[in-house]
């Protein structure tokens, strides 16, 4: 072969290497790049699944009865850590100025510059205010002179401003960001998904906001009605009862007309205890196990103590903290009263011991009595009273159990849960 056609064959298989060097360079950078874009794509996939968690999650959002403040707490620390925030805060409009907010509830900052922020205003545009649509800002977002500032503001250079929409005007924002995103390191971006599990958050809060609205109007109302039983219908109650009392003491007053006056008098101290526990019911101060116990002892105390009946009241000491809404009292301290009143009424019973017992959310009361006893009948024979008491009990989730021998007394046992 020719000194020539060698260097020529030389050339070629240059060439050809060089031209699988160069494929494998592109076949290598697309191999990275598309390693890059999974990783980027698994991470975005996770964040959603991040996101779709809290959202599902938002239906077990635990409020406290007119306490925004937690509300907020609660909600900013979700968004730390289910959203893998670095930062997040509520935007609180300043008194007196609706288009000034002040940040509060940071969470993710440093001791200092949440001081510093706490000490800083924000003024949304207008657009922003009346449009009432979130804000995204990531590294795909063209810049404006307001994300300009807000970024330098907040000290957030990537964030999410999502408004807080109340009877139809933004009432405050909630703000999350991060302090950097990696574009195509697979490091976690502020996507849509972000946006929506923020605005699903601000809806739930605003729904929280309109709850509290109700209750505290609820609450203004039930005010009034007891101001008016108490000072109103009391007052004329009392009037009643003291001219019923000096008639009474009248010379001249025959049997028939005494007995009528002592009905009256009866009467009217009656409804003037049912007011006083209709006030007490309506009274949200009252909401608690601990209220409950300590106006039961009172009353059954002096009910007792009026008919000449020893009572033992066998409590514990110490009363957990629980709630227990005025319809839920209502029916628990009537089924006492009932209970009383039966035994002042027809058990000619000496002693009574009321004895309760809690158990994690379960609380057993029992009032025994050594009264005379009676025959037990299965519950259709029962009477008005002991259906009354069934019944409440079974409209609170609770049960009702009686017992009762000849000359060994009677024993009511009630079962209710607590929230």
């Amino acid at each position: 072969m020719k000194t020539d056609d060698n260097d020529e064959v030389v050339i070629n298989f240059r060439k050809e290497i060089d031209y699988y060097k160069k494929m494998v360079v592109e076949l290598t950078g697309n191999t990275i790049k598309l390693q890059y874009q999974m990783a980027e794509m698994t991470n975005e996939i996770e964040q959603m699944r991040k996101g779709f968690s809290l959202i599902t999650g938002l239906k077990t959002a635990i409020a406290r009865p007119g306490d925004i403040s937690f509300l907020y707490n609660y909600f900013m620390e979700m968004i730390l850590i289910l959203l893998n925030m670095d930062y997040a805060m509520v935007l609180l409009p300043e008194r007196n100025e609706s288009e000034s907010f002040r940040p509060s509830f940071i969470k993710g900052y440093s001791e200092t510059d949440t001081h510093e922020l706490q000490n800083r205003n924000v003024c949304p545009d207008s657009e922003l205010l009346n449009s009432r649509i979130s804000l995204l800002v990531n590294r795909q977002s063209s810049p404006t002179p307001f994300i300009e500032d807000l970024k330098i503001l907040l000290m957030m250079p990537f964030y999410i401003m999502t408004p807080i929409v109340f009877h139809e005007q933004t009432c405050a924002f909630i703000v999350a960001g991060k302090r950097r995103e990696m574009v195509p390191t697979g490091a976690s971006r502020l996507l849509a998904h972000d946006v929506h599990a923020m605005e699903a958050i601000a809806g739930v809060i605003a729904a929280f906001m309109m709850q509290y609205e109700y209750l505290e109007l609820i609450e203004k109302e039930r005010a009034r009605i007891s101001k008016e039983l108490h000072d109103d219908i009391g007052a004329e109650l009392t009037r009643i009862t003291v001219l019923t009392q000096l008639l009474q003491n009248q010379a001249g007053i025959d049997i028939k007309q005494q007995e009528k006056l002592k009905k009256i008098l009866e009467a009217g101290k009656k409804v003037f205890g049912s007011i006083g526990e209709i006030i007490w019911t309506m009274n949200r101060s009252n909401d608690s196990l601990e209220s409950l116990l300590a106006y039961i002892r009172r009353f059954v105390g002096e009910y007792l103590e009026m008919n000449d009946i020893d009572i033992q009241i066998d409590f514990p000491d110490e009363i957990p903290i629980f709630v227990i809404h005025d319809e839920n009292r209502r029916n628990i301290f009537l089924v006492v009263k009932e209970a009383i009143h039966n035994i002042t009424k027809y058990s000619q019973a000496t002693k009574v011991k009321i004895s309760l017992i809690i158990e994690e959310n379960t609380v057993d009361m029992a009032i025994h009595d050594n009264g005379i006893g009676f025959k037990i009948e299965e519950k259709q024979g029962w009477g008005n009273g002991l259906h009354n008491m069934n019944q409440r009990m079974q409209d609170i989730g609770g049960t009702f159990t009686i017992c009762s021998s000849a000359q060994l007394g009677t024993q009511v046992n009630f079962r209710f849960r607590l929230a």
